[in-house]
């Protein structure tokens, strides 16, 4: 799981792509409150946008990742925000991913 939140703030665009590729499907989908996003440019392009509004921030996981069967969850804070990513899996890799994200009040 600590894999797959650095993805989100590698700077290095081909260690990045590479990332992408070992960890998500071709066809994944990702449902954040900022949109939908699909497939590996979907996930290139929504961590560009990310690293562009909070540079230099990391995640920071929060307590243990949990798997039940095909699904995978953890939390997680990114500076003054906290959230939760549920991911669904197929052969190991990220098929379809959820981003729940609190917001400081």
């Amino acid at each position: 799981m600590t894999e797959l939140l650095a993805i989100w703030t590698e700077t290095d665009p081909r260690g990045r792509r590479d990332a992408i590729g070992a960890h998500y499907h071709d066809d994944v989908v990702f449902h954040d409150p900022d949109g939908v996003f699909t497939g590996h440019a979907g996930i290139e392009s929504f961590s560009d946008s990310l690293q562009q509004r909070f540079p230099g921030q990391l995640f920071e996981m929060v307590g243990e990742p949990s798997v039940v069967g095909d699904a995978l969850r953890t939390y997680w804070r990114f500076g003054p925000v906290s959230g939760m990513d549920f991911a669904v899996l197929a052969d190991d890799k990220v098929k379809t991913l959820y981003a729940f994200v609190e917001r400081p009040a």
